[in-house]
């Protein structure tokens, strides 16, 4: 009978042990094939415009306060210069207000017809602006249901859209990202 016994705890031990490299081998596979976490990306080296609120439903009649803001993420700039489409259909813009970054606004123009705003800032030599902050403040009429989508005109690389220029830099163009509003109309 101990023979027995030690037989059956032998096999057992066994039995455990196989057991234990079975789950072994098939947890090892399975953590190799779990999907890597992405590498990180590079955060944005040069400057962003985008809205504030970004997003927000509103109600046909009403107006609606919105910012541009910039952020330069610590460059110096010496301007910026913004253009942004809209639907003229859905949303008029009532007013275009310059925030305090910068000196002069020698453009400020709303496009009714074509839905198109037109907006400059520059600093007054030797001053120039580094940092986060209101660009410009919008109001605006919300006039039929739908979404109203205000966007940055913006190709990275190109200098006949919206552009941040680094001072003293020749006009380099550090714009490299912008996020658009979307604010949908309701009855």
């Amino acid at each position: 009978m101990n023979k027995t016994f030690n037989n059956r705890k032998n096999l057992v031990f066994v039995v455990v042990s196989l057991v234990v490299v079975v789950e072994l081998v098939w947890g090892s596979s399975y953590l190799k094939n779990l999907p890597q976490p992405a590498a990180p990306t590079q955060a944005a080296t040069g400057a962003l415009l985008s809205f504030s609120p970004a997003q927000k439903i509103t109600k046909v009649g009403e107006e609606l306060d919105i910012e541009l803001y910039l952020d330069t993420k610590g460059i110096k700039t010496s301007g910026t210069d913004v253009l942004v489409s809209y639907d003229p259909a859905v949303v008029e813009v009532l007013e275009v207000r310059p925030g305090l970054l910068y000196q002069k606004y020698p453009l400020n123009e709303i496009d009714v017809a074509g839905g198109k705003i037109g907006f400059s800032a520059v600093a007054e030599p030797p001053k120039t602006f580094s940092g986060k902050g209101v660009l410009a403040y919008l109001k605006l009429k919300a006039l039929k249901t739908g979404t109203a989508t205000f966007s940055i005109e913006f190709t990275k690389g190109e200098t006949t859209d919206s552009n941040v220029v680094q001072a003293q830099s020749n006009g380099k163009d550090i714009l490299d990202k912008v996020i658009n509003a979307y604010y949908s109309i309701k009855d």
